[in-house]
């Protein structure tokens, strides 16, 4: 009981850490021009999937702006610029690899699971119609095996006695 509540309490504090610390501070489009524009000095911007906009200024947390608050982002880069030159600008697209991935992922694990299913449901039904079981069992039996997929016919063949 002791060992698992030693290992739970690292793992809530890590929970916790990242749940409440925030990396970026908020604001809109109008309170970025009239505010932060004028008085700090821009260091870098990132755009993040062209949803997101982290402004980095001398401040240790940058600014997060809604690109759907912006009507043209290439035009804020232009503003930006003409107001401050000394500017590094970064484009960050990291969601289309990783949907790729899991499309790709996906594509290969549904005909092995399909095959896998088709197989065990042969395996249960074959051994449900031999069975000594009576119809009404047999029946119950079988509806489970196809109208559980996958784990229908898995949960036949590992309760079901020999």
């Amino acid at each position: 009981m002791r060992k698992s509540l030693l290992f739970l309490i690292p793992v809530l504090i890590c929970l916790i850490s990242v749940g409440c610390g925030k990396d970026s501070k908020e604001i809109s489009f109008t309170e970025f021009n009239e505010e932060i524009l004028p008085s700090e000095e821009i260091e870098k911007v990132v755009i993040e999937d062209r949803e997101d906009i982290l402004v980095y200024t001398s401040e240790k947390v940058p600014y997060k702006l809604k690109a759907s608050e912006i009507d043209n982002i290439e035009e804020f880069i232009d503003n930006l610029h003409s107001k401050q030159e000394n500017i590094d600008i970064t484009y960050n697209t990291n969601v289309t690899n990783t949907g790729i991935l899991l499309g790709q992922l996906f594509n290969l694990l549904v005909p092995i699971l399909l095959l896998t299913h088709i197989i065990l449901l042969w395996i249960s039904l074959r051994k449900v119609i031999k069975s000594t079981a009576g119809d009404l069992e047999k029946i119950l039996y079988a509806m489970i095996s196809i109208l559980v997929p996958f784990f229908g016919p898995i949960i036949y063949l590992t309760t079901k006695r020999r």
